[in-house]
């Protein structure tokens, strides 16, 4: 599952709007969409600008976006949480260290004295 960012074109009755969508997912009309863009920190973010032919005919016959998650990242579906990524996994570790360590790793963002 990816999330996605459509933009849509204003017309005489809207103006334009972006909506959030989960693919897989039905998009609106292709006339009204006027990019189409990744938003998820798992995957790289891509962007499909309509006004650009090709994007625009990439999509209406292919009618499939590719999309590549970064190293250390599991699907949506294998991690719903994003807690089993490379980062949160080193950061466990941290946490189950002496309380002494965890302080100073706190202190070590903190502005307080």
């Amino acid at each position: 599952y990816v999330p996605l960012l459509v933009d849509l074109k204003g017309t005489d009755t809207h103006r334009p709007t972006t909506i959030r969508l989960t693919s897989p997912c039905l998009l609106p009309e292709f006339t009204s969409i006027q990019s189409i863009r990744i938003h998820s920190p798992r995957y790289w973010t891509t962007t499909l600008d309509f006004g650009n032919n090709h994007h625009r005919l990439l999509v209406s016959q292919v009618r499939t976006l590719f999309v590549k998650r970064k190293t250390g990242f599991l699907s949506y579906k294998d991690d719903p949480k994003g807690l089993r990524s490379i980062s949160s996994r080193s950061f466990s570790r941290l946490l189950s260290s002496t309380n002494q360590q965890h302080l100073e790793f706190v202190e070590s963002f903190s502005a307080d004295p």
